[in-house]
């Protein structure tokens, strides 16, 4: 009896682990990857990719989608309704067919580690598939979405760089269609399927700018100030999914960012380019420097003699003092006293404002 009761335990305990497993890779995003070969009779170009489970999915609108970037693709998986996506089931990924035949199908077993890549795609006569019935420019578009000064950046996200953000940013994007927009649909989810989970509607409040009909704009740009609001993005990596929908359905893109958090500091170490600086010819200097978040900073520029030749100061949230990405602001080479900064070693020392707190320092070359 002993041994039954000891095999039920271990039968229950795997399903239950299984399960929790699935349930925490199922989480957005799930990226699917790619790269997809040109032939010498057509170029995949920056036609649409589609991720799917069959036909009939395809045709209601169940299926997740992405434009090619130099011959590559990177999509998510979850923007498919959540229960329709599987671990160990096996998808389809197809591209649009061209005016010539010309397209691309493809394979892929949701593996459950987050992302999964489609091998062995490329154009032939007759791959592919039509477009959906509901052409996409039907639906409406999401484009522009920023983060306090950063506009993110798909292609470079695929690359593996990551879209490092302050806690609060001020969170932008336009949306539009040609059928008009249900502005009462437009919302900002952030980390979708966890306990970190969190859905900003977006109000008449939020938009900016707005063209077409009051009742259904062709046009929508909004705002979300997480400062404002009082609301922070928790620190590390995290999932944004904006959605909108019109008359022929909802669209959706996705962004990923990463807020560094921790004690305020610089990441790393701070550049100064052009290095050195030619008095003869160069009119001004950059320095370059990320932050952890977003703060209120000096840059104290001194001479050999330990003399302050000039004093730069920058707002948190503003170039210069912002937790969204690096800042690069510029010196025009004028001293405090007036004059143009002599030939010479100087040397930059970067102070949070707020605590007089040294963040770092860098050396600054002068030559005539």
């Amino acid at each position: 009896m002993k041994k039954v009761l000891f095999a039920l335990f271990i039968i229950l305990f795997c399903s239950s682990a299984y399960a929790l497993n699935e349930l925490k890779y199922l989480t957005p995003p799930y990226w699917v990857v790619g790269k997809v070969a040109d032939t010498a009779e057509a170029a995949v170009g920056t036609r649409n990719v589609y991720f799917y489970f069959d036909q009939a999915a395809l045709d209601v609108g169940d299926y997740a989608k992405s434009s090619a970037f130099s011959n590559q693709f990177l999509l998510n998986a979850y923007s498919i309704f959540p229960a329709n996506l599987t671990v160990g089931q096996t998808y389809k990924v197809s591209t649009e067919q061209d005016e010539k035949g010309y397209g691309a199908d493809g394979t892929v077993i949701i593996s459950g580690v987050g992302w999964d890549e489609v091998k062995g795609m490329g154009l032939r006569l007759g791959g592919g598939i039509r477009p959906p019935s509901v052409s996409l420019l039907d639906l409406p578009k999401i484009e522009d979405i920023t983060f306090g000064k950063r506009r993110w950046q798909k292609a470079l996200f695929a690359k593996g760089e990551k879209f490092i953000v302050s806690s609060s940013p001020k969170i932008s994007a336009k949306v539009s269609s040609q059928h008009g927009i249900k502005v009462n649909s437009i919302k900002v989810a952030m980390n979708e399927g966890t306990p970190l989970a969190k859905t900003y509607s977006i109000s008449t409040a939020n938009i900016v700018k707005s063209s077409g009909a009051e009742s259904a704009p062709t046009e929508v740009v909004f705002e979300l100030d997480l400062s404002k609001m009082g609301e922070k993005i928790p620190e590390g990596e995290q999932t944004f999914a904006f959605r909108a929908s019109n008359i022929y359905g909802a669209t959706m893109e996705s962004a990923s960012v990463k807020v560094l958090g921790g004690a305020p500091r610089i990441e790393g170490i701070p550049i100064v380019y052009p290095s050195p600086i030619r008095l003869a010819t160069d009119r001004s200097v950059t320095f370059q420097y990320q932050l952890s978040d977003d703060m209120n900073i000096d840059i104290f520029v001194f001479d050999i003699s330990a003399r302050v030749a000039k004093k730069l100061s920058f707002l948190a949230r503003e170039e210069g003092g912002s937790g969204d990405g690096v800042n690069k602001p510029t010196w025009d080479l004028i001293t405090d006293q007036g004059s143009i900064m002599a030939s010479g070693i100087y040397l930059a020392h970067f102070v949070n404002r707020d605590t007089g707190k040294l963040l770092g320092k860098v050396k600054v070359t002068a030559v005539p």
